[in-house]
C-alpha cells in the first residue's frame, strides 16, 4: 500500500500498464456490471419452479384440461401454473394454446399440496 501526505493509499492493481486511470475504472465497472447480471441470473434461477414434465398440446387440450391431468385439478390456481411457467410460448391469452405446442409442468408447489 501506498502513502501520501494524508496517509495510506488503496492502489488498485491494473492489468494493463497502458491503460489510464479512466480505462481502468471503465473496465472495473464493466466487470462489476458482469457479476451483478450473473448474479441475478442465479438467483432466477434459483426461484424458477421445478419441471415434472413435458406435454405435447393435442387438439381440443386446455390448460384446465392439462392441470387435471396432472395436478387432478382444473381450478384456475392449477392451470395458472402452468401457463405463468409457459408463457413465452403460449402468449398473452392462456385461452389459445395450439395443438402441438410443447409445455413445460412445474411441480405442484407445497402450498397447493394441502
Amino acid at each position: 500500500m501506498a502513502e501520501d501526505e494524508k496517509g495510506p493509499v488503496s492502489r488498485r492493481p491494473v492489468p494493463n500498464s497502458d491503460l489510464d486511470d479512466k480505462d481502468a475504472d471503465r473496465l472495473a465497472r464493466q466487470e462489476s456490471a458482469r457479476r451483478a447480471a450473473a448474479e441475478r441470473a442465479a438467483q432466477r434461477a434459483a426461484a424458477a419452479p421445478k419441471m415434472m414434465a413435458e406435454y405435447k398440446v393435442a387438439p381440443n387440450d386446455t390448460l384446465g384440461s392439462v392441470a387435471l391431468k396432472y395436478y387432478g385439478n382444473a381450478a384456475r390456481d392449477y392451470w395458472m401454473l402452468i401457463y405463468e411457467a409457459n408463457k413465452d410460448v403460449i402468449g398473452d391469452n392462456p385461452n389459445l394454446v395450439r395443438a402441438g405446442t410443447v409445455l413445460q409442468i412445474p411441480e405442484l408447489p407445497e402450498d397447493f399440496k394441502k
